[in-house]
């Protein structure tokens, strides 16, 4: 059984096996849902890292509002009233 403690040459992109060498990993890892998100007209909300760009686009009364500090979307509308008819 190998002590830790003693283990040396660590890193940030290395791992301790169980025979005790170090190894880098292999195969890929998790990955960020998004790069950049953005809202015409606001501050973009940007992923720490590269994957695709989603654009939304507010239509009639809907505003859409971004807080990049929070990541986070607010979507909202000014229709207060709902027509009982056909959707």
């Amino acid at each position: 059984l190998l002590d830790i403690s003693t283990a040396v040459n660590a890193s940030t992109t290395t791992f301790l096996r169980g025979d005790g060498s170090w190894q880098s990993p292999t195969g890929g890892g998790a990955s960020l849902a998004f790069k950049t998100i953005s809202v015409s007209g606001q501050s973009n909300i940007v992923a720490d890292d590269t994957a695709d760009t989603l654009t939304l686009i507010a239509s009639g009364d809907t505003t859409i509002t971004t807080s990049a500090g929070n990541d986070s979307i607010t979507i909202d509308t000014t229709i207060t009233t709902v027509d009982g008819g056909n959707f």
